[in-house]
């Protein structure tokens, strides 16, 4: 008897590399910048790393690349897909979170600062604050 209604359905098993992968935040940082920096990654192209020197990490294994890219992507700081058959992870732009994050962590300029500072209603020397 023929099934009505029903579709097979292939069922792919993702699994990780049997590496001791911890989240390096300076790796991030790095990976982050690099996507933000690089022209190419505009949302009009997918971009696969395949040598961490391809980005100027000399401190990291792909494997090390490839994971945090899926975290990023995961993280939805940059818009990712994961090619679930080799666990690479394809990026085309930071999204408006990656960007938010970047702009958390970078060392602010002077003005940025007194404009946060007015921003929070926190009081600047020698400026009177007016209710």
């Amino acid at each position: 008897m023929a099934a009505v209604g029903v579709c097979s359905m292939q069922v792919f098993e993702c699994t990780e590399l049997e590496l001791d992968m911890t989240r390096d935040m300076d790796l991030t940082r790095k990976l982050l910048l690099w996507i933000e920096d690089n022209p190419e990654l505009d949302g009009m192209r997918w971009l696969v790393i395949d040598k961490p020197e391809e980005i100027g990490v000399t401190d990291h294994s792909i494997e090390e690349i490839q994971y945090h890219m899926r975290l990023l992507s995961k993280a939805s700081l940059v818009e990712g897909r994961v090619n679930l058959t080799t666990v690479v992870t394809a990026v085309s732009q930071l999204t408006w979170a990656g960007h938010e994050f970047l702009d958390n962590i970078k060392p602010r300029k002077p003005h940025q600062a007194h404009t946060a500072s007015i921003a929070d209603n926190r009081v600047l020397p020698g400026l009177q604050v007016v209710h």
